[in-house]
């Protein structure tokens, strides 16, 4: 699905315009404006059950379409996340080691070996987060400009990204360790009540988004 909806970007971004026919609710929650054909197949549909853009159809109280999308929302508002694996560059370099991770980690995905997540990088944390950086570079992406989550290279990256976004651009900050069978709350000790509250209330969404088996085997 990555590659496809690479390929149709491009297709618009060189001036097309395109009618797609797709069930695949990346696909649909990317489109400007859909077709709900129904209700149902076969002699039971061809009617027009909605139209609009994703965020309206979604809406739709009867259409199976707008129920797919709206179960389609993840736990956290964001059904599918758009991961940047952040880089200082955009281009796989062998001598920069996240470059040549961030490569792998796109591969995996596009194996499937990574599901739940739109993956893309190396990129610069400016093609990260600025659509118009992107445009400039010319740097074609479903993640650039409006990347979800950001995935820093190592330890020391993501402490003072953090940090600078707490400081420096009033972010409200929540810590969560992962990898254990639980969610570990992990707050700096000059965090506020603000930070600790966001952090529980955190672990407790992740708490919620696991299975019943996935918790009675960490019990």
């Amino acid at each position: 699905i990555a590659k496809l909806m690479r390929a149709l970007r491009k297709l618009l971004e060189a001036g097309h315009s395109l009618i797609v026919i797709e069930h695949n609710l990346d696909v649909i929650r990317a489109a400007d404006w859909l077709v709900d054909l129904g209700p149902e197949g076969g002699d039971a549909g061809g009617l027009l059950v909605a139209e609009g853009p994703p965020e309206e159809v979604k809406q739709h109280p009867t259409s199976h379409t707008a129920r797919a999308l709206r179960e389609y929302d993840g736990t956290l508002g964001v059904a599918e996340p758009r991961v940047a694996l952040l880089s200082a560059v955009e281009t796989v370099y062998p001598k920069v080691a996240s470059t040549i991770d961030a490569a792998a980690l796109c591969k995996m995905a596009e194996r499937g070996q990574i599901t739940g997540a739109i993956l893309d990088g190396p990129m610069a944390f400016d093609l990260a987060v600025s659509p118009e950086a992107a445009r400039t570079k010319a740097f074609v992406s479903d993640v650039a400009g409006r990347a979800d989550i950001l995935l820093v290279p190592n330890l020391e990256a993501g402490n003072m990204l953090a940090k600078q976004l707490e400081y420096l651009a009033g972010a409200e900050i929540a810590g969560i360790a992962l990898g254990a069978r639980v969610p570990v709350i992990l707050t700096s000790r000059a965090d506020g009540d603000v930070a600790r509250l966001a952090s529980c209330a955190l672990a407790v969404m992740m708490i919620g988004a696991k299975s019943p088996q996935t918790l009675e085997t960490a019990a």
